[in-house]
């Protein structure tokens, strides 16, 4: 889930290491672009509220799809999938989840080459690294940063290991490196497959509420959430 992946991290050189090591609270937005099967660019904006254990997900509009909106409840150990054109919801483990995950996402083939290249950046008013992923005709460059590495640590947790089941990718490589991606495009023999770029971080507290099901929703069965 790479898009949910780089909205994730940011550690700035300013704040004291005590306060480094906070957990992060607040609101992540990033703005996505991604392509179809005709290789069409689609647009989407992904807004990211965090706090504690858990984490919810709003995707935007995306062409012909729809929006969506994730709930994970590490306190509960569940995840909500809210379908909100007829106010439902679906409801899976994050257990089960995590096993689905690590199925999936068994080590394939070489993991891919990770290179930090000396090159810094300020971004959003935070010091960045650039980073460059190389694999079998695939190229990713990203910048990230050390100003809340802590973040992408515990996003992976809530997630039940979504961002770091995917050993031989990028993540499990920045998140063992501390980082946090701010921006991020990957090219397929040249071309923009995917870009993420973080517009907007917000540190606040939030409401329990915010991570709650809205009133009135009704729980859906698996089989009626797949039709």
């Amino acid at each position: 889930m790479l898009c949910a992946t780089l909205a994730i991290s940011l550690v700035n050189a300013l704040v004291p290491k005590a306060m480094a090591q906070r957990a992060f609270e607040g609101v992540i937005v990033s703005k996505n672009i991604t392509t179809d099967e005709r290789g069409t660019p689609q647009q989407f904006t992904m807004t990211m509220h965090v706090k504690s254990d858990m984490v919810k997900i709003q995707n935007s509009p995306m062409g012909t799809s729809p929006g969506s909106t994730l709930i994970y409840r590490g306190d509960k150990k569940l995840v909500w999938m809210l379908n909100e054109e007829d106010s439902s919801y679906f409801e899976i483990s994050q257990q089960e989840k995590s096993a689905e995950v690590y199925s999936s996402s068994s080590l394939q083939g070489k993991p891919p080459a990770v290179r930090l290249t000396g090159r810094k950046s300020d971004i959003l008013g935070y010091k960045c690294d650039q980073i460059l992923v190389r694999g079998d005709n695939i190229e990713t460059e990203i910048w990230a940063t050390k100003s809340l590495g802590n973040l992408f640590a515990t996003i992976s947790k809530v997630l039940a290991g979504e961002v770091s089941a995917s050993g031989a990718g990028w993540e499990s490589t920045i998140l063992k490196m501390g980082y946090y991606p701010i921006k991020a495009s990957t090219k397929v023999e040249g071309k923009v497959l995917e870009s993420q770029e973080v517009t907007k971080i917000e540190k606040n507290a939030l409401t329990r509420d915010v991570f709650e099901l809205p009133a009135g929703y009704k729980k859906q069965s698996n089989v009626d959430f797949i039709k």
